[in-house]
């Protein structure tokens, strides 16, 4: 993967897609709100602060670092994408929006996925070198 083109098309359109979806099921009313962080941690305020603290460094730490950054490009761009768009959230609403329901207990979004399959993809790659 291309850096930082690449980097920032994925980000932009999975934050994009994340965030019309939100929108969409919001305006329908077919969602839950969560106020916990992905898989049901419990936050508080700062939370959201020092989220959005790491987001920022991990964007100058990917723009600055030149060796293996092919190699973790897009696993970044996802689990960035899902911590903005989750972190949008808690600073538009106070909450998540969550609308992927599998179970009354597993509902997640968009973001969540996100961040998960960035997160697989990054230590498969970790394994794989």
């Amino acid at each position: 993967m291309k850096r930082p083109k690449n980097f920032f098309m994925v980000f932009a359109g999975v934050l994009f897609l994340d965030q019309l979806l939100k929108n969409i099921y919001l305006s329908k009313g077919l969602f839950q709100k969560n106020y916990a962080a992905l898989f049901g941690i419990k936050t508080d305020p700062i939370f959201s602060i020092v989220t959005l603290i790491t987001f920022l460094f991990s964007i100058c730490i990917m723009m600055k670092n030149k060796k293996g950054a092919a190699l973790f490009s897009l696993p970044l761009a996802l689990v960035l994408a899902g911590i903005a768009g989750n972190t949008i959230d808690r600073l538009r609403f106070g909450f998540i929006v969550d609308w992927i329901k599998l179970s009354n207990e597993f509902i997640f979004n968009l973001a969540d996925v996100a961040i998960l399959l960035g997160t697989i993809l990054f230590i498969w790659r970790i394994i794989k070198e």
